[in-house]
């Protein structure tokens, strides 16, 4: 009895949402697959029937209902151990409630119709969403409060897999060898460099070695059975396999990190980082000895590099290079690269910056091409940034539009100031997704050019409407993901990339459970979404397939990452 309440909720409310956790072809998810998702397609080669899909309604009523011990406490005003204890032994939440079925059942519908309507307030639930919601409540509560309490079994939305387990012992291998060998890092990876093997590299006898290390496997296996996400009869298998694959690694001669797609990522964006053309110049004007701005005033009249630092070609190359040669040897070191992406980086490296500090004009404003997508984004919010800059309702002001006036007409506002204070965010929009890597620095200049464009079109149109491209978001959020989750975590991006590479889940990079990352992911976007739908930028229908296809792949992507 004491699972039923937690399995009657599993089965009335999951089973409406995901049609027997069978994963839907969406009517977007097929045209939102990026490059930045490619951990997920290759790691996750599992059939669709294995992965559930999920909306945030389901998963805000499954998480209000895991807590209906507290929400009982607080309907009955109880502050004692005599409740908890009456749960432990099997009581129902109305029989340890001392109220009448009837009084604690209309206490908790009336504060879950609280809960639902704050969620309305924030726009991440629609008011029919709600009103769903509050249904679906009314015709269950009897009944669950009527049933033992589970406990801390609560629903669980991603399927687990004990061989990121194995993976991520295999991840942090070279640092348990140096644990166990008390053998510094950094000269068991010169060693392995050499052509050694760990064994060799730690002077360690080899069963030794491999003794602590699946001690220390078998350390994280045991956890995972003991927190309930692996299943006792899977234990020893995941152990077998694990000390196979260690043994393995540990008499590779010459072992290399796997270059994983997160490490890629964090390699590159450090890259990115390093031959910024601002970084490039500050470093040029130390190695020759000059003045920021003399290097600055040089590029700006049309010279190279070279010949604003006066440094010969040669050695402004070798210096620049060494510089950034030595950065990713300490990332190397630190294990955060693999020799072989270390030393593809600094071949790409060497090859920019031959070719930046020969180029006339370097650093200065490029005629790049303008990226639609990105103009298009940057003037979604376009009637709430009027509203804002007319200080006027933006309820009245989507009224106005309906009623055919222009938005320089519903503001009331003269349209160079319009225009100009709407430019202005809209720039604003396109440096930033320069700084987190949407848009090639290049073509950010020829992206806010349309963008002008755009919005003196826009404000000038009868009945304007906000724009969204339904698929062009999905698109957004595959390729933004990591924005998202450091977004949602409170994080940064540069961290979570950082915990990444280092082999961790995504979920345990950004310090938050899977289910509660996936809640707040979910969250975020349908507080997007609704707001898309409630501007009319999109249909209410477009809303709707674009809430199950973000689920369906949020939960595929976190299963697999």
């Amino acid at each position: 009895m004491r699972k039923q309440l937690m399995v009657l909720m599993g089965a009335a409310i999951l089973a409406a949402s995901t049609s027997g956790i069978v994963l839907p072809r969406g009517a977007y998810a097929d045209e939102a697959v990026t490059g930045v998702n490619t951990t997920a397609q290759t790691n996750a080669e599992k059939p669709d029937t294995q992965v559930a899909t999920i909306d945030f309604s389901t998963m805000f009523l499954n998480n209000w209902l895991s807590k209906l011990d507290v929400h009982t406490a607080e309907a009955a005003k109880l502050n004692t151990s005599d409740f908890s204890d009456l749960l432990h032994n099997g009581s129902s939440l109305a029989t340890a409630s001392g109220l009448a079925l009837s009084e604690l059942s209309s206490s908790l519908i009336e504060q879950f119709g609280i809960d639902t309507s704050n969620e309305v307030k924030q726009g991440t639930l629609t008011d029919e969403e709600a009103a769903n919601l509050q249904q679906q409540f009314k015709e269950g509560i009897a009944s669950w409060v009527q049933q033992s309490w589970p406990g801390t079994n609560a629903t669980s939305y991603l399927p687990k897999d004990g061989k990121s387990i194995i993976q991520n012992r295999l991840n942090h291998i070279i640092s348990d060898a140096a644990t166990a060998s008390a053998v510094a890092e950094t000269d068991i990876r010169q060693a392995l460099q050499s052509g050694q093997s760990i064994v060799e590299a730690t002077g360690m006898d080899a069963q030794a070695l491999n003794s602590v290390l699946n001690t220390l496997l078998g350390g994280d296996l045991d956890a995972a059975v003991s927190a309930g996400s692996l299943k006792v009869d899977q234990r020893d298998q995941l152990a077998i396999s694990g000390a196979d694959q260690i043994w393995q690694v540990i008499e590779k001669k010459g072992y290399d990190e796997q270059t994983t797609p997160w490490m890629e990522k964090y390699g590159q964006a450090l890259l990115n980082k390093k031959l910024d053309p601002d970084m490039m110049i500050q470093a040029a004007a130390a190695f020759a000895g000059k003045d920021y701005k003399d290097i600055t005033d040089g590029l700006a009249a049309g010279q190279s590099l070279v010949t604003a630092s006066g440094l010969a070609s040669s050695d402004l190359s070798a210096q620049l290079m060494d510089a950034i040669s030595r950065d990713l040897d300490n990332e190397w070191n630190a294990g955060n690269l693999s020799a072989q992406l270390r030393d593809q980086l600094k071949k790409s490296a060497a090859e920019a910056i031959d070719k930046a500090i020969d180029l006339d004009g370097y650093g200065q404003a490029a005629s790049g091409s303008s990226n639609h997508a990105i103009a298009e984004e940057s003037i979604q919010a376009l009637v709430e940034d009027s509203a804002n800059y007319a200080e006027a309702a933006v309820t009245d002001l989507r009224q106005s539009l309906a009623d055919d006036h222009t938005l320089v007409e519903a503001t009331g506002k003269d349209e160079n100031d319009l225009s100009s204070y709407l430019q202005q965010n809209a720039h604003a929009y396109i440096e930033q997704a320069v700084q987190k890597g949407w848009l090639n620095a290049a073509d950010l200049a020829a992206t806010e050019s349309e963008a002008d464009s755009l919005v003196l079109d826009a404000i000038n149109r009868q009945g304007y409407k906000d724009q969204v491209d339904a698929k062009q978001y999905m698109a957004n959020r595959s390729d933004r993901v990591i924005d998202d989750v450091a977004s949602v975590s409170g994080i940064e991006t540069a961290d979570l990339l950082k915990n990444l590479d280092g082999g961790q889940s995504i979920a345990k990079a950004a310090n938050q459970d899977p289910d509660s990352l996936l809640y707040n992911l979910l969250k975020k976007a349908n507080q997007d979404i609704n707001g898309f739908a409630a501007a009319g930028a999109i249909s209410k229908e477009d809303a709707a397939k674009l809430k199950v296809d973000y689920g369906a792949w949020a939960v595929k992507y976190l299963s697999a990452n």
